[in-house]
């Protein structure tokens, strides 16, 4: 399962063909999962109605994480392996801990994410079978 991080939904709602058609070839494989903090910065920076309702129909259908964390498992995460002091914030903090605990992976454009995250927990884009 995946994780897909903000920086990869702006790529697809801004209609980037090749994120487009991978971030659609998982939403159609139900492989990629919703984790709320991520809708919730999209959501942030949605232009019109339209939109918001784009991006709330899609989070409603994500499978959820089997094992969701809760913001003090971040927060100690972050503290644990300093992340602050790395440039990782307290929502990347959270969406790496998720995966980690989740055993997913995560598919991302941030160099900071891509930097700390064990290579397992990397996605790199494969058509399913």
């Amino acid at each position: 399962m995946v994780i897909i991080d903000t920086t990869i939904w702006i790529e697809f709602f801004r209609k980037k063909a090749e994120y487009v058609e991978k971030v659609k070839t998982l939403l159609n494989h139900r492989l990629a999962l919703g984790i709320s903090v991520i809708g919730a910065e999209i959501l942030q920076g949605a232009k019109n109605q339209r939109e918001v309702e784009q991006i709330q129909g899609i989070f409603e259908n994500l499978p959820e994480l089997d094992h969701p964390i809760d913001w003090l498992d971040a927060g100690l995460f972050s503290n644990q392996h300093n992340l602050i002091n790395s440039g990782i914030g307290i929502i990347d903090a959270f969406i790496i801990k998720s995966a980690l605990v989740n055993d997913s992976k995560i598919w991302t454009l941030d160099k900071k994410i891509i930097q700390f995250t064990p290579q397992e927990n990397l996605y790199q884009f494969e058509i399913p079978n």
